[in-house]
C-alpha cells in the first residue's frame, strides 16, 4: 500500500522509503512566478536583465535557506538577517534599478551578495552537520536552566544595574534637558526638536556613555525576563516589570525612534529562544507597538498626520538607505574615487580614540554634502563600506562569511546549554546583528554595543568567582 506524504513525515527518513521533496503548491507558485517574469521581459525588454537576475537571485536564495534552517520554528539569525535584507537592501535596491537609475556592480552586489549570504548559511550547515529540524526538537525538549545563582550573583547583577542607571542620569543632568519633553513643547518644531536630539546624543563622551543606558540596562532587563521565566517568584517579577519600564523610558529619553521599538523586539525574541516556539499574535503585537512608538514621535517631531508619518518611516526604511547610504557608494567608486583597499575601515577603527573623526560614514557625508555647514555622518551600509574598500569581490566575500558565520553562532546556540544568560545574550545580539543591514562594521561592533553586551556578560559570569563565591548549579 502506498504511503502518504504525511506518513512518511510521521516515521522519518526510513530505509527503502522515498520522502518527497517539491510539494504541487510549491511547482504552481514557481511556474506562476517564472510566468510573471516571462510578462516582465515583454512588457519592459530594457528592465530584462534586472528582473532576471533579481527573481532567480532571490529563488535561488530562499531554496537555500530554506534547506538550511527548515524546521526551526522560531526566528533564527540568519533568517532575521535575511528578512531586514530583503527589505531595505534588496527590495529598495531593485526598485532603484528598475524605475531611477542603473549599475551593473549595484545589480550584482545586491543580487549575488544575498546569494552568497544564502549559500554561507548553507555550507555552515553542510560543514558542521547540523540538521535543523531534527536539532531543534532537541533544543526545544531542553530545560532551561540558571547557571548563575547566590548573593554574589546578586551583588553583580545589582551593582552593573546602579551603574547603568547612573549613567543615564549622569546624561540627563549633564545635558540639562530631555529631547521626548522637545517633541511635546516644541511640536512641529522641526529644527528645534533635532537641535535638542543633537545636544543630547551630541555632547561629549555620549559614544561611550550610551552603552550603559541603551545596550547593558537592556540586557540587564532581558535577564530579570528570563528569571522569572524560569523561578516564577515575585522578586523577579517585580523587577523585570520595573526594568521594562525604565528601559523604555531610558530609551525614549533620547528623542531617537529605533531603541525603544527594537528593544521591544528583543523582549519577542527572548520569549521565542526561551519556549522555543513562535508566537504569532505576539509579534503582531509588538510590531504593531513598535512602528506606532516610531508613528507618534514622528507626528510629534515634524508636525504631520498619521498616514505623512507612515509614509515618511516607508521612505526611511526602503528608500533612504539605498537613496543616500549605498546607491551613492557605487556611483562614486571607482568611477571618481579609486578603492580604499581596507582604509576605509581602518578609518572607522581609528574614529574610536579621541581626535579628529576620519570615518568612512564622516566622509561620505562631506562628499555627497560638499555644502553642507554641519558636520554630519551618512549611514554606509556593510556592503556599501565593502565595496568603497575591496570592490565587488569584497562584498560577495563579505556577505558569504557573513552567512557562515551567523549560522554558525546559530547552530553553537542551539547545541549549547540552555541558560538564562545565554537566552538573554543572544536574544539581544540576534538584533544588534542585524543592524550590518543598514550600518558599517565597526559601528555594529562598537557604536551598536555587541562588544558591550560581550563585555557586560564576562562580567556577569566571572564576577561571582572573582568574589571568591560559590556559584550554585541547578
Amino acid at each position: 500500500m502506498a504511503t502518504s506524504y504525511y506518513t512518511a513525515v510521521s516515521k522519518g527518513n526510513q530505509p527503502g522509503m522515498k520522502m518527497p521533496t517539491l510539494r504541487p503548491g510549491y511547482v504552481v507558485g514557481l511556474a506562476g512566478i517564472l510566468i510573471g517574469v516571462g510578462i516582465a521581459l515583454v512588457a519592459m525588454p530594457r528592465m530584462g536583465l534586472p528582473i532576471l537576475v533579481s527573481v532567480c537571485c532571490l529563488l535561488l536564495s530562499l531554496i537555500l535557506l530554506y534547506k538550511a534552517v527548515c524546521g526551526i520554528r522560531i526566528l533564527a539569525i540568519p533568517a532575521f538577517f535575511f528578512l531586514f535584507y530583503l527589505l531595505e537592501v534588496y527590495a529598495g535596491g531593485t526598485y532603484w534599478l528598475l524605475f531611477r537609475e542603473y549599475n551593473s556592480d549595484f545589480l550584482w552586489a545586491i543580487n549575488l551578495g544575498m546569494l552568497l549570504f544564502a549559500l554561507g548559511v548553507y555550507m555552515c550547515t553542510i560543514i558542521v552537520r547540523f540538521n535543523p529540524r531534527r536539532e531543534f526538537e532537541r533544543f526545544a525538549r531542553k530545560i532551561p536552566v540558571d547557571s548563575l545563582r547566590g548573593l554574589r550573583f546578586d551583588l553583580v547583577f545589582s551593582g552593573l544595574l546602579l551603574v547603568s542607571v547612573a549613567m543615564g542620569v549622569f546624561q540627563i543632568l549633564r545635558v540639562g534637558e530631555l529631547p521626548w519633553l522637545a517633541l511635546f513643547t516644541q511640536r512641529g518644531d522641526v529644527m528645534g526638536n533635532l537641535a535638542a536630539r543633537q545636544t543630547f546624543t551630541g555632547a561629549r563622551g555620549t559614544e561611550y556613555l550610551k552603552q550603559f543606558y541603551e545596550t547593558i540596562l537592556p540586557f540587564l532587563t532581558l535577564i530579570a525576563v528570563a528569571k522569572y521565566y524560569c523561578h516564577k517568584t515575585h522578586k523577579w517579577r517585580f523587577l523585570a516589570i520595573f526594568l521594562v519600564c525604565i528601559s523604555l523610558l531610558t530609551l525614549v529619553s533620547s528623542g531617537q525612534k529605533a531603541p525603544a521599538a527594537i528593544f521591544l523586539i528583543q523582549l519577542l525574541l527572548l520569549w521565542q529562544f526561551y519556549f522555543a516556539r513562535f508566537n504569532l499574535k505576539a509579534s503582531i503585537i509588538v510590531v504593531t507597538l513598535g512602528t506606532s512608538v516610531v508613528a507618534a514621535m514622528t507626528v510629534l517631531r515634524w508636525g504631520i498626520s498619521v498616514s505623512e508619518a507612515f509614509y515618511s518611516i516607508y521612505n526611511r526604511v526602503v528608500v533612504v538607505p539605498i537613496q543616500w547610504n549605498l546607491f551613492p557608494i557605487f556611483d562614486l567608486f571607482p568611477r571618481t574615487y579609486a578603492f580604499g583597499y581596507g582604509r576605509f575601515l581602518w578609518g572607522d577603527v581609528v574614529s574610536l580614540r579621541p581626535g579628529p573623526d576620519v570615518s568612512f560614514p564622516t566622509w561620505l557625508y562631506q562628499v555627497l554634502f560638499p555644502s553642507a555647514d554641519t558636520v554630519g555622518t551618512a549611514n554606509s551600509i556593510f556592503t556599501g563600506q565593502l565595496y568603497a574598500d575591496f570592490g565587488l569581490v569584497g562584498v560577495l566575500a563579505g556577505m558569504f562569511v557573513a552567512g557562515l558565520l551567523m549560522q554558525a553562532l546559530q547552530i553553537h546556540f542551539f547545541r549549547a546549554n540552555k541558560t538564562v544568560l545565554r537566552t538573554a545574550l543572544f536574544a539581544a545580539l540576534n538584533v544588534r546583528l542585524v543592524n550590518l543591514v543598514n550600518l558599517p562594521l565597526v559601528s555594529v561592533f562598537i557604536s551598536q554595543g555587541i562588544v558591550a553586551l560581550l563585555l557586560a556578560t564576562l562580567v556577569l559570569r566571572a564576577g561571582p568567582a572573582l568574589m571568591k563565591t560559590r556559584v550554585w548549579v541547578r
